[in-house]
């Protein structure tokens, strides 16, 4: 390292004040390097303005209602609610079967399984009886779960009904046949039957069209795949060799060849739900839905007649009977219209209908029955009057009723009955008459009573 002397020294001393001093004004203090700056705002924030809160101008109070408007907003709902109700229950929902019913199916299909084959799909040929023994079946009483007991010959009427009944006593019933899914049908629920001297015709819920040829002693299933417009079944019947189903979704047309389907009647009237009528030349059908209404088909031409009279249209018609030059429409929730001279009278809840909602119309000789939820309803040609489980009849709601010559064939939840104008005689499957107690509808053809079920079909024989 290299030695500098004294006065190289003090000129490098002088030379760094001279430095120093020019960097640095006189007066001014130097800083501290680890000193913190001075933090500068870069603008002070202004306070938040204050929240308003809106005004809420309340409107005046109603003026208070007068009693009677009180009780008539209460009608009104109550109304709504009845067409709920009655809409609910006019649905049939199978349920599980009772303990006795299921010890019967097992036994039945225990028998057939011994004694047939397997079934292949349609073609499956059923056993033409099941029971070779004639079964005798005498007037019996509601169940005790159903109704108190109470002797039929209690199950009176008023006289008026005389005109239409005799007082035969009601028949034996035989079975000649049952069929459910194990034997040969699509599904269980039955919705429909209709029966010519060649074919039973079978409509069911979910399953299509079952087919049973007598000759042949063979079932034959239609569906949607095969040209059905739906599987869900409401209605069969045949006119001038055609075969018409009703569905949910139209009605389908069977013409010996082929299928032919049809949903509307020129843009206005959808045939949804339909049920079938006949009058002396013509096929009427009723379609329930908001859309429906009534037509009537001469074999060629399709003719509306909902508009019954001015300002007044009819939908969501539910059933319709003809009786000569009479006619009687059932509707969900409007009751009952018939027409028996010029004028249109309407039956309702008011008039002494058991329901507004019609299932099923009986005419004869001016004497109305009326299938529903709350009793069977009858019209002796003046008056109503209701029967119901008190009365006679197994379960208050009536699926079905049929006139067959001076018996009246009643079909509810709670077995078949048969009334003479005096007293019902009931059918349950604990006798080994149905395959099923919740029946759905009835078809009378000769001799023979074929009876749709919740769980399938009877076949049955009259005896004396």
């Amino acid at each position: 390292m290299k030695k500098l002397s004294g006065g190289k020294i003090l000129s490098a001393v002088i030379i760094a004040a001279i430095a120093l001093t020019g960097c640095v004004k006189q007066g001014a203090s130097v800083k501290e390097d680890n000193q913190a700056p001075q933090m500068v705002p870069i603008a002070q924030a202004q306070p938040a303005a204050p929240k308003v809160k809106p005004m809420v101008h309340m409107p005046p109070p109603p003026p208070e209602k007068s009693d009677p408007e009180i009780i008539a907003e209460a009608q009104t709902r109550a109304s709504h609610l009845k067409k709920a109700v009655d809409a609910e229950i006019a649905v049939v929902k199978p349920g599980p079967l009772p303990e006795q019913q299921k010890e019967d199916k097992g036994q039945v299909a225990a028998q057939q399984k011994a004694e047939t084959s397997k079934p292949k799909k349609s073609q499956y040929k059923p056993q033409p009886t099941l029971e070779p023994a004639p079964v005798a079946v005498e007037p019996r009483q509601p169940s005790p779960e159903t109704a108190p007991p109470k002797p039929a010959s209690q199950a009176k009427v008023a006289p008026s009904v005389a005109g239409v009944f005799n007082g035969t006593p009601a028949p034996t019933l035989i079975s000649v046949a049952k069929f459910n899914k194990s034997t040969g049908l699509p599904e269980d629920l039955v919705t429909s039957v209709f029966v010519d001297d060649s074919d039973a015709w079978v409509g069911t819920n979910g399953g299509g069209v079952a087919r049973l040829n007598f000759a042949e002693n063979n079932w034959i299933i239609t569906k949607k795949v095969d040209g059905l417009i739906s599987d869900f079944v409401t209605d069969i019947a045949k006119y001038k060799g055609m075969v018409f189903v009703g569905t949910n979704e139209g009605v389908s047309i069977w013409d010996g060849i082929s299928w032919k389907n049809k949903q509307m009647i020129e843009d206005t009237v959808e045939l949804s739900n339909a049920t079938f009528a006949f009058s002396d030349n013509s096929l009427w059908i009723a379609a329930r839905n908001m859309r429906g209404g009534i037509i009537e088909f001469d074999g060629e031409k399709w003719i509306k007649r909902s508009n019954i009279r001015p300002g007044v249209i009819l939908n969501n018609v539910s059933a319709m009977a003809f009786d000569k030059n009479q006619i009687w429409i059932g509707t969900t929730s409007r009751g009952l219209y018939a027409k028996r001279g010029r004028d249109w009278e309407i039956f309702s809840v008011t008039e002494g209908l058991a329901s507004n909602f019609i299932y099923s119309i009986a005419v004869k000789e001016d004497k109305c029955f009326l299938g529903g939820c709350c009793g069977l309803s009858y019209y002796d040609g003046s008056k109503w009057s209701i029967f119901d489980v008190p009365d006679g009849l197994p379960h208050s709601t009536v699926n079905d009723v049929v006139y067959d010559g001076p018996i009246l064939w009643i079909g509810s939840k709670n077995g078949l009955s048969a009334y003479n104008g005096e007293e019902f005689t009931n059918y349950y499957a604990e006798d080994g008459i149905l395959v099923d107690n919740r029946v759905t509808s009835i078809f009378v053809h000769g001799d023979e009573l074929w009876v749709g079920t919740a769980g399938g079909l009877s076949r049955l024989k009259k005896g004396e």
